[in-house]
């Protein structure tokens, strides 16, 4: 089965979130902050992420600096497969244009405005993991 990470300090995101990706047959794993996320990343190395930006100890800003710095810290490219960043679903309501600026940064990133549509949420699933 595929697997899911999910890292937004709203309890409620997390189980609205991992309730329509275990419908999909996804497995779910569930981070409350930014360094949990990254500490379950490097330890089960999921398939796909959904993150939020604002969390308490680190911002979805660091924490995907923090994953495109794993990959260079390896010395290795992504495209050699060996430290592989999943496709990320970044999920905020935080629609200023700078923030979409700095999301597009990331080429694996794709950025959604809250509330998500569920219709959304299941096309983004399918195509990162199916």
């Amino acid at each position: 089965m595929p697997l899911l990470l999910i890292a937004d300090d709203s309890m409620f995101q997390r189980f609205t979130l991992a309730k329509v990706a275990r419908g999909m047959g996804i497995d779910v794993l569930e981070a409350k902050t930014g360094v949990e996320c990254l500490e379950l990343f490097r330890r089960h190395a999921p398939d796909a992420i959904c993150l939020d930006l604002n969390m308490p100890d680190m911002t979805g800003f660091e924490v995907l600096d923090a994953l495109s710095g794993l990959s260079e810290q390896a010395g290795l490219s992504e495209q050699a497969g060996a430290v592989r960043v999943p496709p990320v679903a970044v999920i905020t309501a935080d629609i200023q244009d700078t923030t979409r600026q700095r999301v597009q940064r990331h080429p694996f990133v794709t950025l959604f405005n809250k509330p998500l549509p569920e219709q959304t949420l299941k096309d983004f699933l399918h195509h990162a993991l199916f």
